[in-house]
């Protein structure tokens, strides 16, 4: 779409030009205008060229597409008004007052869906004075996560090389120290009860401390050790409400409610639930420990194409933006305790059932896992592969 301005501006000199030189001109001039149009239009960049009063003079269909504009008469309005509420408008405000030319400024916007997306602009100068900007966004939401996946990959790989022998020369002394300290406090009966007791309460101490890093040791362990995924038929409903059984109590005492929806159409999906309900209760507990009393927190399964969607929403604290890149990394945590392998290990899992995890947050209103696994069509194929394996 283009500004009919510059029309109105030959308009008023059409008197001067005689019939055949006008007819010549208007032919060349719609000529160029289609070929700059088509240009632009098949850009995969969206284009949006806003006057001094923020009023649009063009737009593509792309720009049309990542800010969800879907008027067909969208010239010489005015871009904000244009724009949902849901859009961070007071962030184009504030980029579009310094006047300055801004190149891959990156920004998320959550709708209609979830994208990641480089804005650039570059402020239309004539004669010293700013006449407008050119706004380009460019969607980067694709290379983004295969940039995150690739770093994930390479974070798990230098694990596995970094750790395999190590945990192994931990978990050796632990065993030793955790039989010795049962032989000590069986040694203990033989004291005299004050001296007893105080011995008991720093073995326990002890006792806890081994146990702490026995399972620091296992969580290690899994996640630098190969899994073997065995798909089975399982109703994902019941997988579900016994993993809410287990953990119920702990939401219970802190008063946050967790609740299960979906489409109770699906009933049997080819999943290992052993490695799947290591990682449904590793992301409930971290949305769990995120979450304030009378917060709350959702299961909701759907079925999407070939995939089982599984979606844990809670209403926490969210993720900062400097954070959303690092969440998968081993040891990464933001908590006072953990081992920091808990998100790891959820995305070691869904990855070897060939799935894939999407996160949205924000700050101060919450965190959606968005898991995605092939379950309805290749899935079964491998089911079937993996079935007649085992009657081998």
């Amino acid at each position: 779409m283009l500004s009919s301005k510059f029309v109105n501006k030959v308009l008023d000199r059409i008197e001067k030009l005689d019939e055949r030189s006008l007819k010549d001109f208007i032919l060349s001039l719609s000529q160029d205008r289609s070929f700059f149009e088509t240009i632009f239009e098949s850009m995969i960049e969206g284009i949006v060229v806003l006057s001094d009063e923020h009023n649009i003079q063009y737009i593509n269909k792309q720009a049309m597409i990542i800010l969800n504009m879907v008027e067909n008469s969208l010239i010489e309005k005015n871009f904000f008004k244009k724009l949902s509420d849901r859009f961070p408008k007071k962030l184009f405000e504030e980029l579009l007052e310094r006047n300055q030319k801004i190149i891959g400024h990156e920004i998320t916007l959550r709708f209609p869906v979830l994208k990641i997306v480089q804005l650039s602009i570059y402020p239309l100068v004539r004669d010293g004075k700013v006449l407008g900007n050119v706004l380009v966004f460019l969607d980067i939401t694709s290379q983004k996560e295969e940039r995150l996946k690739l770093h994930h990959a390479e974070s798990l790989a230098a694990l596995t090389t970094l750790a395999a022998g190590v945990a192994h020369e931990i978990k050796n002394p632990l065993g030793s120290l955790d039989i010795h300290v049962q032989l000590l406090d069986r040694l203990t009966d033989k004291c005299d009860f004050k001296i007893q007791k105080e011995f008991k309460e720093l073995l326990n101490v002890v006792m806890e401390e081994i146990s702490r890093l026995n399972n620091i040791v296992k969580d290690f362990l899994f996640t630098v050790r190969p899994i073997h995924i065995q798909l089975k038929n399982v109703n994902i409903f019941k997988v579900m409400q016994q993993i809410i059984k287990l953990l119920q109590p702990a939401f219970d005492k802190k008063g946050v409610k967790l609740t299960l929806d979906g489409d109770n159409s699906i009933s049997k999906v080819p999943l290992d639930s052993r490695y799947l309900n290591h990682a449904i209760i590793n992301v409930l507990k971290n949305s769990l420990e995120a979450t304030k009393r009378n917060g709350r927190v959702s299961i909701d399964i759907q079925k999407s194409d070939e995939d089982l969607v599984i979606q844990i929403t809670d209403s926490g604290r969210g993720i900062t933006d400097e954070n959303m890149g690092k969440i998968f990394e081993p040891y990464f945590t933001t908590k006072d305790f953990g081992t920091g392998l808990g998100l790891t290990i959820v995305y070691k899992i869904i990855k070897e059932h060939n799935g894939t995890i999407q996160i949205d947050s924000q700050e101060g209103k919450g965190t959606t896992f968005k898991m995605m696994i092939p379950c309805f069509a290749s899935c079964k194929r491998l089911l079937s592969y993996n079935n007649g394996n085992n009657n081998h």
